[in-house]
């Protein structure tokens, strides 16, 4: 899925795409890339609706549950973002990643409880600081 991502110059028609596919099978795996899609066109609203909808559907699956952090974070709900990653973390240690996220969301959401700071943002599209 990664390499598809990077190698699509413009999501927006991958994007249409699997939208259709989910309306017509409502795989995982199509959901996963849809999202990873809607996160890549900054569309964190519909990417974090994919992610909590595959998280309450399987509470153990800590990757959605990660990725649903990530995208709440995208527009600034810091509370949200910092209640999944806080909760992902309490059942597991070891996530480093998470705890880097964890500990970045923190500082993007010092100062605004209610939205991240706009040069931080990059963090959750993917860009690096």
């Amino acid at each position: 899925m990664a390499d598809l991502l990077k190698q699509a110059p413009d999501p927006t028609e991958a994007k249409a795409a699997l939208q259709n596919a989910i309306d017509l099978a409502n795989g995982v795996d199509a959901r996963l890339l849809l999202a990873a899609l809607m996160m890549r066109t900054e569309d964190y609203a519909g990417a974090a609706a994919i992610y909590r909808t595959l998280a309450e559907d399987d509470t153990g699956n800590e990757y959605t549950r990660y990725w649903l952090g990530l995208a709440q974070l995208g527009p600034g709900a810091c509370e949200a973002a910092r209640e999944t990653l806080s909760s992902l973390l309490a059942e597991r240690t070891d996530r480093g990643e998470a705890h880097l996220v964890s500990a970045r969301a923190a500082s993007m959401c010092r100062d605004a409880p209610d939205r991240a700071r706009t040069e931080d943002r990059g963090l959750v599209a993917g860009g690096t600081r």
